[in-house]
């Protein structure tokens, strides 16, 4: 393989003339030597090249699958259309998604061919080469340390190995991803699922003795969760899928979910249960479980929120772990971050009190460590869950409630078939469930108004907006601006940039306002609730 101060040499040498390869005779002998001579160029893209024997080799050509070129040229479209602080944080995550059709080591031409172009798309939205190296080293595992196989296109001074001279680190070691001091208040807000007790990015641990509901009370967590209803007085702020990782009475949890189908009426909610043991203290369960919650967000056709583990003990000692040791109990726990670095949920852990109630959960104090949320039950027949541990909330009580018996059936020899689901006795909301369910379906027969509102309810999770000064708002409403509604529609693929973006967006929101979804005022808009 040539090296490029040996490139250069036989360039005038043979007189080799190669298409993509004229990019590169600038390169003076003495510019050539300041690169790191380790510095490989990948494969000449040439034809045709002259062996020095007057006989013509040809080379290979290197064929690009239609998926691929599909996934640069969407991408290419999403970057067109946002605004310029969104584009680092768009081309990480068209990064992410390219560069997993190929490795370098078992795909070397079609992995350097994606750095190219992957270089090339984000040089002409203004990203240097600098930026670009970070931004695709936090794209994937294997960090890619290609820099493009032309690299003399952003001048040889620029490169030192494959990042440029000063001030960038030539290591392949990836590095950890930073949050700067001025952008530390775009986390001043939490992205809530349930307001107040459920969030995403977070892990909260639902702890009680055998049979005091905690399982029943996740059941009913799960159903408000997936049908965007209100929870024991807590908003339910955007919908979301369920995986339920049912590590142990997996039949239990699906009769409980059968009683809400049979009782409210509900049908369709997206909610799986996985009923399967998994090792939480190896490192494989990472890609099992975002493996897993892939396949039911494809299912879904929308992202997954929440991910219920029952029983957490359980996980840990599937394969020997002891939840009485820290170091068992901390390794589980790093699993569930490294889930949590992969996907945007909050992930919710049944667990065990132990003899004494009162010291709370079951094992090493390491789990209490962990979780951002627990939650103890207590009672015999009215159970009440209060939260024992917070990182920013108080000590509070979240929920009162019973447990009654539903009969889904009879067995074979005449039997009822009963399940122990939570009473709706205690909680603050008296409507239907399954009522509310329905009116919030109403754009099921619409999917891309559905979509859009979804989008909107995502865009204020993430970046509410002040409200207009002096305009006669709603006490409590909370929006984002118009134009960062069809930022985010754009970059969602809703609306289609190819088409007339400005009228598909006007439908969009004159049709949700109509229904009753939105309201607008000026430049704000937010969801009518």
């Amino acid at each position: 393989m040539l090296q490029l101060p040996q490139l250069a040499m036989e360039i005038e040498k043979s007189k080799v003339v190669a298409r993509g390869l004229d990019e590169l005779l600038p390169l003076h002998a003495a510019e050539a030597q300041t690169a790191d001579e380790g510095y490989p160029l990948e494969r000449a893209t040439a034809e045709a090249a002259n062996d020095g024997t007057g006989t013509d080799v040809e080379t290979d050509v290197l064929e690009i699958p239609g998926e691929v070129s599909q996934a640069l040229e969407s991408w290419d479209r999403i970057l067109a259309n946002v605004e310029r602080k969104l584009i680092p944080k768009q081309f990480t995550r068209a990064a992410t998604e390219v560069l997993r059709f190929a490795s370098p080591e078992e795909m070397p031409d079609l992995w350097q061919h994606l750095v190219d172009r992957l270089h090339a798309m984000g040089e002409g939205y203004g990203l240097s080469v600098g930026v670009m190296q970070t931004l695709m080293a936090a794209a994937t595992v294997a960090p890619p340390d290609h820099p493009p196989s032309n690299a003399a296109r952003a001048g040889a001074s620029e490169f030192t190995g494959v990042l440029p001279k000063v001030g960038v680190d030539i290591t392949s070691t990836k590095p950890l991803e930073l949050t700067y001091f001025d952008e530390c208040g775009a986390y001043t807000k939490k992205r809530w699922i349930l307001k107040g007790i459920i969030a995403l990015g977070e892990t909260s641990a639902w702890i009680a003795p055998p049979g005091a509901g905690k399982s029943a009370l996740l059941t009913e967590i799960a159903v408000h969760c997936a049908a965007q209803v209100d929870w024991r007085g807590h908003r339910a702020k955007v919908g979301y899928g369920v995986v339920v990782l049912a590590l142990e009475r997996g039949d239990l949890f699906k009769r409980r979910l059968r009683v809400y189908h049979e009782r409210d009426k509900l049908k369709g909610l997206p909610i799986a249960v996985a009923d399967a043991i998994i090792d939480l203290i190896d490192p494989n369960s990472v890609d099992i479980i975002v493996s897993t919650v892939r396949a039911a967000e494809r299912q879904f056709g929308r992202e997954v929120g929440l991910i219920i583990v029952d029983t957490y003990a359980k996980g840990i000692a599937a394969n020997g772990g002891d939840e009485d040791k820290a170091r068992d109990q901390n390794r589980a726990a790093a699993n569930l971050r490294r889930v949590h670095a992969q996907l945007k949920v909050h992930i919710a852990l049944v667990g065990h009190t132990g003899k004494d109630e009162n010291r709370g959960a079951r094992g090493s104090n390491a789990h209490v460590g962990d979780v951002d949320v627990m939650v103890q039950i207590r009672g015999k027949v009215t159970k009440v869950a209060q939260v024992i541990k917070g990182n920013d909330q108080p000590e509070r009580t979240v929920a009162r409630f019973k447990l009654e018996a539903f009969e889904l059936g009879r067995d074979d020899d005449g039997e009822p078939v009963t399940t122990a689901i939570v009473t709706t006795e205690f909680a603050q909301e008296k409507n239907d469930i399954g009522a509310a369910y329905i009116g919030a379906k109403k754009l099921a027969s619409k999917p891309n108004l559905q979509a859009a509102l979804d989008a909107l309810h995502k865009c204020m999770a993430e970046s509410a907006a002040l409200r207009p000064a002096g305009a006669q708002l709603p006490a409590g409403v909370t929006g984002v601006t118009m134009k960062a509604w069809r930022s985010r529609l754009e970059e969602s693929s809703i609306i289609n940039p190819k088409g007339n973006p400005r009228e598909q967006f006007r439908r969009i929101h004159v049709t949700l306002k109509k229904e009753g979804f939105i309201d607008i005022c000026e430049d704000f808009v937010w969801p009518v609730t």
